[in-house]
């Protein structure tokens, strides 16, 4: 599979070129890049991989940091 095929690897990309963005003082797009990284999210992380407690908690905090990158990019744009 290409690595855009896979999901998770693809929410990776798109965080980091959010957060990129946003650092480049580029709000609008990195409210963008965020919501497209976002809405790859459903349900519960690698649920069906055994043993995925450490992974899932890093995943987790992964979009943690996309979710609050994107409330950022929203009071840069004026959107509180």
């Amino acid at each position: 599979a290409a690595p855009d095929d896979i999901d998770l690897t693809r929410f990776d990309r798109l965080t980091a070129d959010g957060l990129g963005a946003l650092a480049d003082g580029d709000p609008a797009k990195a409210a963008g890049v965020l919501d497209d990284a976002l809405a790859l999210w459903q349900g519960p992380v690698v649920a069906d991989l055994p043993d995925r407690t450490a992974e899932a908690a890093r995943w987790e905090a992964r979009r943690l940091d996309a979710l609050r990158a994107r409330h950022t990019a929203a009071l840069a744009l004026g959107h509180a």
